[in-house]
């Protein structure tokens, strides 16, 4: 006769096995993370010198801003030192204008196009205008500092991060290897800056530091919408990990998660009435899923029949966008597993940019610049999760 064997004792939490490696961190991981911090840093900023070289180093070259654009003359009259770039127009031109009226109730933001689109990504500029100490020469520093840090931080939090999922401590050097981050530093963009507070919002999260993680996901979304993947990816994963117990046991995690959405309802709530549109009516960024990576495969094949020149750009791209394309594919059929909390975020950050149009795809530097994040969070989601991981 068989003997009778006792039900299994059930296994700890998801989070509270993550909370439980923290003393997995030793010293040699430690300086590991250190180690990913500064190659990050190091990497942005040899970026920065060699792409203000050609200006003297003056760090208001990498605001992108023409001599003929209607912003010139208020730059000018804020540092006559301004270094103007020869049909440079780009993203960083707007985070310069967004520190100088950051709630859009001067007249910058009638110097802009479509302001309700990039009010609506207002974060990054109100930080430098926070940072700037009421000092308008000092933005265009301030805009690359904010970057730095964050690759720092991002390097450094992501190795933490890895030690905490155990995966090798090695693992957050991806962000100094991450094309979008370097690029992005070059041009005043945010992707630096969010990728550090993406990592300190997650780590904050893991801890159960809850407010502190949704104070950061907050803010996240409104440097960029597409950070909403982060506290709905992480309500997701609760339902998944925890099946019918989610509500009764996280209800209050739930609820916060979902709070850290408000913010960006209300600012563009905000935007809507104050500039009369909402910072989404541009129909010219969305297409119909993948079809907008099949679009610029297909603008890459034409141009590279407009000569040697456009030809030497438009095949690496060509190929670029079907790499990223088969990776995410391979990347979604892993996160639909849901190993890890990072799958669920990794799934909507793919959702999201899955409607881009060619507009944002056609060039490696915005194709990079763009899915950065995602790209940053692939290898994990390819890697899953260590043993110890799996539901018991």
């Amino acid at each position: 006769m068989p003997v009778a064997r006792p039900p299994p004792t059930p296994g700890p939490a998801p989070t509270d096995r993550v909370r439980s490696y923290a003393g997995s961190v030793t010293k040699e991981n430690f300086r590991f993370a250190l180690l990913c911090g500064f190659a990050a840093f190091a990497a942005g900023l040899i970026m920065v010198m060699f792409a203000t070289a050609p200006y003297n180093g003056n760090l208001s070259a990498l605001v992108r801003m023409d001599p003929a654009d209607s912003m010139a003359v208020d730059a000018t009259s804020f540092d006559p030192s301004f270094a103007f770039v020869k049909d440079g127009h780009y993203d960083g031109v707007y985070a310069y204008t967004i520190a100088l009226d950051p709630f859009a109730r001067g007249s910058f933001h009638n110097k802009i196009d479509y302001p309700a689109y990039r009010y609506g990504r207002a974060g990054y500029g109100w930080m430098a205008r926070l940072f700037c100490f009421g000092k308008p020469a000092l933005i265009p520093t301030v805009l690359v500092l904010l970057n730095l840090v964050g690759l720092a931080v991002a390097g450094f939090g992501a190795s933490r991060l890895a030690v905490l999922f155990g995966w090798p401590a090695a693992s957050g050097i991806a962000v100094a290897l991450n094309p979008g981050f370097l690029i992005g530093i070059t041009l005043d963009t945010s992707e630096g800056f969010s990728a550090g507070l993406l990592v300190l919002a997650l780590l904050a999260w893991f801890r159960e530091d809850r407010w502190v993680a949704v104070g950061l996901m907050a803010f996240l979304c409104l440097i960029k919408e597409p950070f909403i993947a982060v506290p709905l990816g992480l309500m997701v994963w609760e339902f998944a990990s925890r099946g019918k117990d989610a509500w009764r046991q996280r209800k209050g995690h739930l609820f916060s998660l979902a709070a850290a959405l408000v913010p960006l309802a209300v600012w563009w709530s905000y935007l809507s009435v104050r500039l009369g549109e909402w910072p989404f009516a541009q129909s010219w960024l969305v297409e119909k899923p993948v079809m907008g990576y099949l679009d610029t495969m297909m603008r890459s094949a034409q141009m590279a029949g407009d000569g040697i020149d456009v030809s030497q750009i438009a095949i690496p791209q060509l190929a670029f966008v079907l790499m990223i394309g088969l990776a995410f594919l391979f990347g979604i059929g892993h996160a639909l597993r849901f190993r890890t909390p990072i799958d669920p975020i990794f799934l909507g950050f793919v959702g999201v940019f899955s409607i881009l149009s060619w507009w944002q795809l056609l060039y490696a530097k915005e194709l990079f610049r763009i899915l950065a994040i995602p790209l940053m969070l692939l290898p994990a989601v390819l890697v899953g999760a260590p043993k110890r991981w799996r539901s018991t």
